[in-house]
């Protein structure tokens, strides 16, 4: 039973994502852009282990 308590969330969706971040819906389920420069959004909401099932694509300091 250990390994499942280990085992990372799943995201299927950017809406998924969205949600889980308590942001309202993105207004393409494809496509979607996040200006965090001020750091509004709280990442902290998310598992701390989780997989995005979809493609990712960051371009801001790591």
């Amino acid at each position: 039973m250990q390994k499942e308590a280990n085992t990372p969330y799943k995201f299927e969706s950017l809406s998924a994502v969205y949600q889980a971040l308590g942001l309202p819906k993105p207004q393409h389920p494809l496509i979607s852009l996040v200006n965090n420069i001020s750091n509004q959004i709280n990442f902290s909401r998310l598992p701390s282990s989780n997989i995005l099932n979809f493609l990712k694509y960051h371009t801001g300091p790591t």
